[in-house]
């Protein structure tokens, strides 16, 4: 049996080990989720929304309180073909005209791994159902890739009444990479649904701002990202012990 396939089973005695010595308000937790990111502000005009996931643990403190460590993983690598076109004026026919070329090609990517703390706050609980407010903080570790573009190419009604290829040369538009550590935090809300205890079933959406930055790319038309803005929505399974 492969050491990674004993993991959960030790963890899991550890925890019915160590139960009785927390009060009775006390409770050990674990989890792991699947997400649903989907950008907003200036990194919407790059990428568009894409999955990722988070694994936790920690401990309820008290009838209201809950703290967790979480650690957390996402990849934007799909462009958003609406908002990334480059527009240029080229001579068709011996006439200037203004055209959009698509950037569909363009291959980038931004990923972010990190490990925070969570806190939440009880609003209601009952036998099944509970909500929580939910916040917390981090520290990210981001790589940022663009490939480089050399030519675009777009279609454009002909005066035979047909479709004209027509293509722009794409200066100094060679390769960018980035990498960094930002500080990042989120808040939103979560609802937990417990079938049978002590498995839970837990939903959450949040708001997330991560403070990295993305430098402009102006030969492709693209302005600087100074925070990577998103919603997070969560879907998961918990163990409360």
């Amino acid at each position: 049996m492969k050491t990674s396939n004993l993991i959960l089973p030790l963890v899991l005695a550890l925890c019915f080990l160590l139960k009785p010595t927390f009060a009775q308000d006390r409770h050990l937790i674990l989890g792991a989720e699947g997400a649903y990111y989907k950008p907003v502000g200036t990194l919407s005009e790059r990428f568009k929304p894409t999955n990722g996931g988070a694994f936790y643990m920690g401990l309820q403190t008290s009838n209201k309180w809950t703290w967790l460590g979480k650690a957390e993983y996402l990849k934007f690598d799909k462009i958003n073909p609406d908002r990334l076109s480059l527009k240029r004026t080229v001579t068709i026919d011996g006439a200037d005209r203004e055209v959009t070329f698509p950037m569909k090609q363009l291959k980038i990517r931004l990923e972010i791994a990190g490990l925070g703390l969570d806190t939440k706050y009880n609003l209601f609980r009952t036998g099944l159902l509970e909500t929580n407010v939910d916040a917390g903080f981090g520290f990210y570790r981001w790589i940022f890739h663009r490939e480089g573009l050399d030519s675009l190419s777009a279609g454009v009604p002909s005066g035979t009444g047909g479709t004209k290829t027509v293509y722009y040369s794409v200066k100094n538009a060679l390769a960018v990479s980035q990498s960094d550590w930002s500080g990042g935090f989120n808040a939103g809300l979560e609802v937990i649904i417990t079938p049978f205890y002590p498995v839970a079933i837990s939903f959450s959406a949040a708001y997330k701002n991560i403070v990295g930055e993305l430098y402009p790319s102006l030969e492709l038309g693209m302005e600087n990202i100074s925070t990577f803005q998103m919603f997070d929505l969560k879907a998961g399974i918990r163990i409360k012990l």
